[in-house]
């Protein structure tokens, strides 16, 4: 029974078509996926333009956290995990807020320098797509 449950689950975060996000009065036009998880690890607070942002993670254990970071970082649930768990223990950072849909789309409207990531189906109204990762080469036949 677990096996089918951590089957189902892979095979949702596999499917999930994960876009990042901003508000519609962000300056933030378009982002490279080594920008995207270079802000998501903490590694930069800062895009190209030199405005600071505030990147928000969905919260834990949802099917789109886990195919960001594998998308975007190459990175296991556990292995983002025990990132953050070495940068706390050493004070070297901090883990974005984890926040749902709803309380995102708000943060969105409400601050220009947030961003996000959601399912393409459920992008919020006002929002704008700053990157979308490339579609998955077609299956063998």
């Amino acid at each position: 029974m677990l096996l089918a449950c951590l089957l189902a689950l892979a095979a949702a975060s596999a499917r999930a078509d994960v876009v990042v996000v901003v508000g519609a009065g962000s300056p933030i036009a378009a982002l490279s996926a080594d920008d995207i998880a270079r802000i998501f690890l903490g590694k930069t607070e800062t895009t190209s333009d030199g405005g600071r942002v505030v990147p928000v993670d969905a919260p834990e254990g949802t099917a789109v956290r886990e195919a960001f970071y594998r998308q975007l970082t190459g990175k296991t649930p556990a292995q983002v995990r025990a990132y953050w768990a070495r940068l706390i223990f050493t004070g070297s950072g901090r883990p974005p807020r984890q926040l749902d849909t709803t309380a995102l789309a708000k943060l969105l409207d409400d601050n220009p320098r947030a961003i996000g990531y959601v399912d393409r189906a459920a992008v919020p109204p006002g929002a704008r797509i700053v990157y979308s990762p490339p579609p998955p080469p077609p299956s063998p036949p």
